[in-house]
């Protein structure tokens, strides 16, 4: 794809606003993939990750109590940072060793946009959270029983989780998309996007765990984090929750999700790719190591093709 050209054969001047975002365009990505403007891309979307993040986190916690919505403004957008932060290097070396042809500073930017996409679909998504949460019966209702706000809370959180885990997988979307726009070709770019899902997705799920909670009990108090954040983990929680179900009750569940996981990423992996992304991969050329892009010209010069 030709980038757009300005005068004297510069690429385009790159805007960076919600819409150049949200399109990937032309000349957001090909700073990327050049590795130019990347700390001015990284601050720029860092704020706005931690506006639209923060607007979000305060709806996600005002349920349970303005004391809690302020705590959730605070935690949600550091979530997301944290992991960019936790998994950059990690992500950085899969992306070497998968030959994408994507340094560390530039996955840490590409992650961070994906991150950025969330955020501003939860920041959109904020005003029907808020109607959610003023609709349905809170702590303080005069005549809610225990059993009910209970209740309640469990439906604000799932309903909670559902909206962040939909953004999430938007994010995840661009993300697939900025990824096959950087690396050489579409098959590398399925699996570091798969790598990369996995990482993040093991790294997000301990540092919530940490953060917990979001929401709050409507028996406990608010609190920003618990004193046991750092005792146990997610999995172990989920092994508790199940435990009563029996071990082969247990079991079954886990297996068939692994399953289905596996055959998933190994279909999305191995599928063919579309005529539309084959041919954009022969006008990319084959994969070329940094030593073979540093070629000699006659003169002496070096020169990268």
């Amino acid at each position: 794809m030709r980038l757009p050209v300005a005068a004297g054969g510069d690429t385009a001047p790159l805007e960076l606003t919600v819409a150049s975002l949200c399109r990937l365009d032309d000349a957001l990505v090909a700073r990327v993939r050049a590795g130019q403007d990347l700390s001015k891309i990284a601050l720029w979307a860092l704020q706005l990750t931690l506006c639209a993040g923060a607007l979000y986190g305060f709806v996600f916690g005002l349920w349970r109590a303005p004391e809690q919505a302020l705590y959730s403004a605070l935690k949600l957008p550091l979530l997301l940072l944290s992991i960019v932060a936790a998994s950059a290097v990690m992500n950085g070396f899969l992306a070497l060793v998968l030959r994408a042809r994507i340094g560390i500073m530039q996955g840490l930017v590409a992650i961070l946009l994906s991150m950025s996409v969330a955020a501003v679909l939860l920041a959109a998504l904020a005003p029907v959270a808020l109607l959610f949460v003023l609709g349905v019966p809170g702590p303080r209702h005069p005549t809610a029983t225990p059993e009910e706000l209970y209740r309640t809370a469990e439906y604000v959180l799932l309903f909670h989780t559902v909206v962040v885990g939909a953004c999430g997988v938007a994010g995840n979307l661009r993300l697939f998309r900025l990824l096959q726009r950087l690396a050489p070709s579409p098959a590398i770019a399925r699996r570091v996007f798969v790598s990369w899902l996995l990482v993040d997705g093991l790294v997000g799920t301990q540092l919530s765990w940490i953060l917990r909670p979001f929401l709050c009990k409507p028996t406990l108090e608010p609190e920003f984090v618990r004193p046991d954040a750092l005792a146990g983990n997610f999995f172990e929680e989920l092994a508790r929750i199940l435990s009563p179900l029996g071990p082969f009750h247990m079991l079954w569940p886990t297996l068939l999700v692994a399953a289905g996981v596996t055959v998933g990423v190994w279909w999305f992996v191995r599928r063919k790719d579309s005529p539309r992304l084959e041919r954009r991969a022969l006008e990319l050329g084959p994969y070329r190591s940094p030593a073979q892009d540093q070629q000699s010209t006659p003169d002496g010069r070096v020169s990268s093709p």
